[in-house]
Formats: C-alpha cells, sequence, structure tokens
C-alpha cells in the first residue's frame, strides 16, 4: 500500500505508460485513411501524434488541452495525426479534433496503434523530423517543446 501510495504521489514522466515507444525509437510500418479520405502512409511529415478512445473519460478532458498545445506551438493540421478508437459514437470528439488533426478511427489494437505501441488511452506523442519518438505523455501539457515544426 505505501508504494501503491509512493507511486501516485510522484511527479508524472513525460514517457508515458501508455505508450511503449523509447525515445529516439521510430514507430512500425502503417497506412491509414483518415476521416475525410486521406491517406497517411508512415510518419513521413508528421510531428504529433494522438490516441483517443471515446469510452475514456480522461480522453475526453484531454482533446481541448491537445487542441491547444497543437495551436500554441503553432503546429499545422497536416503535421499532425489523431486516432479515436472506433466501436463508439466519435463524434464528441470529431468537431474538436478535425479542426486541428487530420484524424483516423481505427480499433483500440488497430495498425497505428500497433505502430506506435499504445497500451493504454490517451496517449500522445511527438517526432522529429525523421518520424522518431522526442517525447510521449499521457497528457498533452508534458510533451517538450517542439524545437521547430
Amino acid at each position: 500500500l505505501r508504494e501503491h501510495t509512493a507511486v501516485l504521489g510522484s511527479p508524472p514522466d513525460r514517457q508515458s505508460p501508455a505508450m511503449g515507444l523509447e525515445e529516439g525509437a521510430a514507430p512500425g510500418a502503417f497506412s491509414a485513411v483518415t476521416t475525410n479520405g486521406g491517406i497517411v502512409d508512415g510518419v513521413a511529415g508528421l510531428r504529433v501524434v494522438a490516441f483517443f478512445k471515446t469510452s475514456c473519460p480522461i480522453c475526453a478532458e484531454r482533446v481541448a488541452p491537445f487542441a491547444g498545445y497543437l495551436r500554441e506551438h503553432r503546429i499545422g493540421q497536416d503535421s499532425v495525426l489523431a486516432i479515436v478508437g472506433a466501436g463508439f459514437d466519435g463524434s464528441p470528439y470529431l468537431d474538436q479534433l478535425t479542426q486541428v488533426a487530420r484524424v483516423c478511427l481505427e480499433q483500440e489494437d488497430g495498425a497505428l496503434a500497433k505502430a506506435f505501441k499504445v497500451h493504454g488511452f490517451p496517449a500522445f506523442c511527438l517526432l522529429d523530423e525523421n518520424g522518431a519518438v522526442i517525447g510521449s505523455a499521457a497528457d498533452p501539457a508534458l510533451l517538450p517543446e517542439p524545437a521547430s515544426v
């Protein structure tokens, strides 16, 4: 019980247990279709990737801060991919996310989640210009500052 309390009381770490990719690692190959019919083929051009699940209350709380992070750092929509776990009504997230990101719907254990080794939701990942992980977190406020996007 003391160990559990210590873990819960410790400050959050940037590396999210929700994402298994370590800093410097690149996600696996993937190809996906966005909600507007666009194709995303791998990480080329991506700087931020986020995973949400519509049945997750914390995910709902993180959509607006995620959009704020993107606007604050002037990260354009074409550089952002947001994945919403399908199987539930995604409309509450889609309205907000489609304004700041390319959006894909997929099952929680789909190709994108596997490529980024997602273990939980929400999960946020900042990539460098080569597609390697700069940082990841379960909260967009804990992502590192992007050097230039």
